[in-house]
């Protein structure tokens, strides 16, 4: 028999006097208008009508798991199968999510409403764009979870709390790029908070953000070399690689994002024109680039050979059903799964883009030739001027002593200290040694008890001036620093003039 005649018969009611025929039904011919098998449409059918034999007449409702996991139990006790169970909740919730009957588990969060009015303010008031409003709640979202988990309170909340956060969170796992960022987007939110009276004002001007250098994470991108290989092993006629032969290609020789690679459709590419027609999601407008031949060939023999037949616009489906538009981070995982097979190591955040000039039109090559911006952003005068300040603006202020704290160990404020660094993705192995050669010279007693001259004679050290007293004096100034803004200590020991090596004289 026909597999369509088959799958026609699969999707028709024919004398079902089963509960909720036609919804049934109706979920079914969306699945084989979705690709999918005949042999899946029949496993489908199979457990839809068990389900909807013990779903009750008010499942319209709404249907929670608890409800659902009920029916699977039964079904597992009568069949005896383990996956039994997993196959009616598979099967299940999709169909009650097609019909709008399912019930999202609700997730109790203490900070949602402070949330979505940040969220509200970022999109009308800031209007920032929707990919920067969704990575922002993410983090900020993550954060605030994380307080309620651990029940730290928004207004009671200090610095040491978020140095914590970064601790137990970023150390080991995040990369400093990261940090970095949930640094920014921390701080803006607890300054938002602070003006709301959601919080104190002294937390936001605690937070220290890494320093991203421009060339630290070299080789920051792949070779081209190293891309051409990789085209080259996707260059089969398995239907998988001629699909990702077309993401790799748009990836590297555009410099699309996978949110644009995603978002691209079918009546962006002009082919009579030979022309590619993107939106850029950060300038939010659209560019046009010349569709390249190796780039249309790609895209022609996917679209004409590999992509199912689909009422989405999207270029690229999944390659099975249901065949919905890929995500943008399915457009990742394509890209680190096929760095992964050439060279077992995972794929970098950036992708070069190294083919040779195209010939955009003027008003495209007057956004791209800018070049008084960074690869992050930031201006060079900008970078130069983190570069040479080194630190926030807020967390050299003298602050007080916070009143009523314990007495705070010199070795306790170095730990903590090193640790917030180390969240930060620095190494800090020389000054960690530095610094504990600095508590044993100092001996177990309160930070704020540290004199000025047990300082200047710990930076002197023995013998003739060198560059080791600069050395000492950096480590030392971001360790009170760090003590001021957390409010361990009232001021800093270390002496506001350098001394001067005798005999040597400046060049002017």
């Amino acid at each position: 028999m026909n597999q369509t005649t088959y799958s026609d018969r699969l999707t028709v009611l024919h004398g079902d006097n089963a509960p909720f025929a036609n919804e049934r039904y109706r979920y079914l011919r969306h699945c084989a208008e979705g690709g999918a098998t005949p042999a899946s449409l029949e496993i489908k059918r199979k457990e839809l009508l068990w389900i909807a034999a013990h779903l009750g007449p008010d499942a319209s409702a709404g249907v929670d798991i608890e409800a659902l996991q009920r029916i699977a139990t039964e079904r597992q006790r009568l069949r005896g199968a383990v996956t039994a169970a997993q196959r009616v909740v598979n099967i299940g919730r999709p169909w009650l999510r097609f019909l709008g009957w399912w019930r999202e588990p609700t997730v109790v969060f203490q900070y949602q409403s402070q949330l979505d009015q940040y969220v509200t303010w970022m999109r009308n008031e800031r209007g920032f764009t929707p990919s920067t409003v969704e990575q922002w709640n993410r983090m900020i979202g993550r954060f605030l979870r994380w307080c309620d988990q651990t029940n730290r309170q928004l207004r009671d909340l200090q610095p040491e709390d978020v140095d914590a956060y970064f601790v137990t969170q970023a150390t080991g796992r995040w990369s400093r790029v990261s940090v970095a960022n949930t640094a920014s987007t921390l701080r803006g939110f607890l300054r938002y908070a602070a003006k709301q009276g959601m919080c104190t004002d002294r937390i936001a001007a605690s937070i220290c953000r890494p320093r991203l250098y421009q060339q630290e994470s070299l080789p920051y991108a792949p070779d081209w070399f190293d891309v051409r290989r990789m085209l080259a092993d996707a260059e089969t006629d398995n239907p998988r690689d001629i699909r990702d032969r077309a993401i790799l290609l748009l990836l590297a020789v555009y410099g699309m994002r996978s949110g644009e690679v995603a978002a691209l459709r079918l009546d962006q590419i002009d082919w009579e024109g030979r022309t590619l027609r993107l939106f850029r999601l950060k300038r939010r407008q659209p560019q046009i680039y010349p569709l390249v031949s190796s780039a249309a060939e790609a895209l022609a023999r996917y679209v004409d050979t590999v992509r199912p037949p689909s009422s989405c616009s999207e270029v690229f489906l999944c390659m099975h059903a249901p065949r919905r538009p890929l995500k943008a981070e399915s457009i990742y995982d394509v890209a680190n799964r096929r760095f992964c097979c050439t060279w077992n190591r995972r794929c970098p955040s950036r992708w070069p883009c190294v083919a040779p000039r195209l010939r955009l039109p003027a008003s495209c090559r007057r956004s791209v030739d800018k070049g008084d911006r960074g690869p992050f952003g930031t201006s060079q005068r900008g970078v130069n001027q983190h570069l040479r300040q080194g630190e926030h603006a807020g967390a050299s202020r003298g602050r007080s002593v916070r009143p009523g704290r314990p007495p705070m160990m010199l070795t306790n404020v170095v730990d903590a200290y090193l640790a917030k660094q180390r969240s930060l993705g620095a190494r800090f192995e020389s000054a960690e040694v530095l610094l504990r050669r600095f508590c044993r010279a100092m001996g177990n007693r309160d930070i704020g008890e540290v004199t000025p001259e047990a300082v200047a004679e710990f930076l002197q050290g023995k013998g003739s001036l060198s560059a080791t007293w600069m050395l000492r004096y950096r480590v030392l100034s971001g360790l009170y620093r760090f003590a001021i803004s957390r409010g361990y200590a009232a001021s800093s020991p270390l002496p506001t003039t350098f001394p001067k090596a005798e005999g040597v004289r400046k060049n002017v």
